[in-house]
């Protein structure tokens, strides 16, 4: 596999997951607001603060790890050690979702499928 080859796959699979966050309809089974609104520190302004809502976001471990797994070796991955996991992968893109989407996400990992946010062919 090519470097070019494995950042397609990653971004393949990093825009299906956040495709299923956003639109799923089974987004009640695997996301819940925690928190209306509450003040976070701003990922690209220190010392500011953001106005965001903070979420539970319910994962199958086998699609976190899929997911990790198929974006380990892109390059910006590879040299964060935070991301060296799959949840510090899924973690830092969910704390970091503060700046666009005004949410703070917290990634729980599970093996329930129905309960999860779950890629897998019998889905």
């Amino acid at each position: 596999m090519s470097a070019s080859g494995g950042c397609d796959i990653c971004a393949i699979n990093a825009k299906r997951f956040w495709c299923e966050y956003a639109c799923s309809p089974r987004q009640a089974d695997f996301l819940k607001v925690s928190k209306e609104y509450y003040w976070y520190p701003d990922p690209q302004k220190p010392g500011k603060m953001i106005l965001a809502q903070e979420a539970n976001l319910t994962v199958h471990t086998d699609t976190a790890c899929a997911i990790f797994e198929s974006c380990k070796r892109v390059p910006f991955v590879a040299s964060v050690s935070a991301l060296g996991t799959p949840a510090g992968f899924l973690n830092f893109q969910g704390h970091n979702a503060i700046d666009n989407a005004l949410q703070y996400i917290n990634v729980v990992f599970t093996y329930n499928k129905s309960e999860s946010l779950y890629f897998g062919n019998d889905t």
